[in-house]
């Protein structure tokens, strides 16, 4: 299913306001983590969103964005355990296929013990070629910022994994696919992005991905704001088009 070494960036590496991580899968496609400024909700890690991105040897690319509270360790659990999930679910489209591992974590998380209290979001995305899949539960966002235009692709609602079960959830296991065209940047996610928490607007965000600088500096500096003057943690996946 792969060969590469997964990226994968948990939250409880970050130990420290200000801190951030950042590693790249070549030059297309990047994760990092950052554990912002301050935060506007009260935390028990420094740092509790966690990410994850594969390479799988088909040519496509797996990637998480899990953003927990209560502390950090289901946001953990999803992003260790994704790429065993999506090698273990069976549907045969991309889309189906990650919210089939999405009830596969779910299930893991509810068998954890219940000394970690905590619930995460996650949003599980797919890129092969031009082709883009995702599953989502929670308010993590999936822009696709275009040459001339961006675009949030997922519906982000309250939801949260580790708790009870999917199946009983108010809202739905969030499901899509699109059509990427050249020069499209897929970037996921964690809230900490949203302007309330960044004080960037959806076209600040644009702007900074759009930039000629090779992809991981231009999700630096996404991290960097956040450590300047986020109010929440934030988790970032990038690939290009």
């Amino acid at each position: 299913m792969t060969t590469a070494a997964p990226v994968l960036l948990l939250g409880s590496s970050l130990t420290a306001k200000g801190a951030a991580a950042s590693r790249a899968v070549g030059p297309w496609a990047c994760a990092g983590l950052a554990s912002g400024a301050e935060s506007m909700n009260v935390k028990r890690w420094a740092c509790e969103d966690s990410v994850a991105l594969v390479a799988l040897d088909d040519g496509g690319l797996l990637a998480c964005v899990a953003d927990a509270h209560f502390g950090g360790k289901t946001a953990e659990l999803v992003c260790q355990h994704l790429l065993t999930a999506w090698g273990q679910a069976r549907a045969a489209e991309p889309a189906a296929r990650l919210r089939e591992a999405l009830f596969l974590l779910d299930g893991r998380l509810l068998e954890r013990g219940r000394d970690d209290r905590s619930e995460t979001t996650a949003l599980a995305v797919h890129v092969k070629d031009r082709a883009l899949a995702w599953a989502n539960v929670g308010d993590s966002l999936l822009l696709v910022v275009g040459r001339e235009a961006a675009a949030l692709k997922n519906q982000p609602v309250m939801n949260f994994m580790g708790g009870r079960p999917l199946a009983t959830l108010p809202a739905p296991v969030e499901v899509g696919t699109a059509t990427l065209a050249p020069g499209d940047v897929v970037l996921l996610a964690t809230d900490g992005l949203e302007w309330q928490a960044s004080g960037l607007d959806p076209e600040q965000v644009a702007a900074a991905l759009r930039k000629d600088d090779p992809l991981l500096a231009r999700v630096d500096g996404l991290l960097d704001h956040a450590n300047r003057r986020g109010r929440d943690n934030l988790g970032l996946v990038a690939v290009a088009v």
